[in-house]
């Protein structure tokens, strides 16, 4: 699922937003620290060779979502004045297990730091995984030309039997057990391994509607699972069913509003900053709670 192809050439620099600083009338600071997840959710937190530098968190190159995600937080949580993660996302999903663990990842870490809020802001393409995630955030924001939805599981095989005929390819198989070879593309699936396959399918797309449920309480579940047959919605109309919580013109805009929001919440705020992910910092120091 995918509308635009990913960027992962430009060089760092032209990567960085611009910084901002908002000024309010209070003598305290704050930070605001930004992390895009951006091309396709991918990856496990194990993979520690693949370490995501910033090109990768800003381009959507990376090849591990979940590291980089893992660490952006890790360094959220070093910042002592933190006031809002906010999450930028602008990707078609991902898969099944690299979704769920990003999403697991951030409540977690939401219920470690209960004083920062999460926002998310969806830009051009939020969907399936992308939007799995985003269901984490408090907030959810959206510009106003971004395609969101896909709220479904898919899983797709190849069946090149009628072209090894022509070819005069054959295989044999030799199995322990009759359903060792399910999806062998050199045959038709029996309507037994298609029932296994699509069990499997079923079980991941409730546990999306499950998540989409918790994030967005005020849809009820029949709702959702009348939305949830794979379609994508347009901004307006995802905000419409309350999938999001408000649109937003521009990414600035965005930006300043939450500013405005953390400030009116609290006013000794005086200097808020945005901020980015500076490092991709593998080691994790963890306090366990007795």
């Amino acid at each position: 699922f995918s509308f635009v192809a990913w960027n992962s050439a430009t060089a760092v620099k032209t990567l960085l937003p611009a910084a901002y600083t908002f000024h309010g009338v209070g003598k305290e600071a704050a930070t605001m620290l930004v992390i895009p997840v951006r091309g396709p959710i991918s990856g496990h937190p194990l993979d520690q060779a693949d370490t995501p530098t910033i090109a990768s968190m800003f381009s959507g190159g990376g090849s591990n979502t979940v590291i980089a995600v893992q660490r952006a937080l890790n360094e959220a949580s070093l910042i002592k004045d933190l006031a809002e993660v906010i999450f930028f996302f602008e990707s078609g999903g991902g898969t099944v297990s690299a979704s769920d663990e990003i999403y697991s990842m951030i409540k977690f870490w939401k219920a470690e730091h209960r004083s920062v809020s999460v926002s998310a802001y969806l830009y051009s393409v939020t969907a399936s995984g992308a939007l799995y995630d985003a269901m984490a955030a408090d907030t959810i924001v959206s510009h106003g030309t971004t395609v969101v939805g896909s709220i479904g599981v898919i899983l797709q095989q190849l069946n090149i039997s009628e072209i090894a005929k022509v070819l005069g390819i054959k295989q044999t198989t030799i199995k322990s057990g009759e359903l060792k070879d399910i999806g062998n593309m050199f045959r038709d699936m029996t309507e037994k391994e298609v029932s296994i396959l699509q069990s499997i399918v079923k079980q991941s797309h409730e546990r999306f509607i499950d998540v989409i449920a918790e994030g967005r309480q005020l849809l009820t579940r029949s709702k959702i699972e009348e939305i949830a047959d794979g379609r994508v919605f347009t901004a307006k109309d995802a905000l419409t069913l309350g999938l999001i919580d408000h649109l937003s013109p521009t990414w600035d805009s965005f930006l300043l509003d939450r500013a405005k929001k953390i400030m009116a919440k609290q006013p000794s705020i005086g200097t808020l900053r945005v901020s980015y992910p500076s490092s991709t910092k593998a080691s994790i120091d963890v306090k366990v709670k007795q």
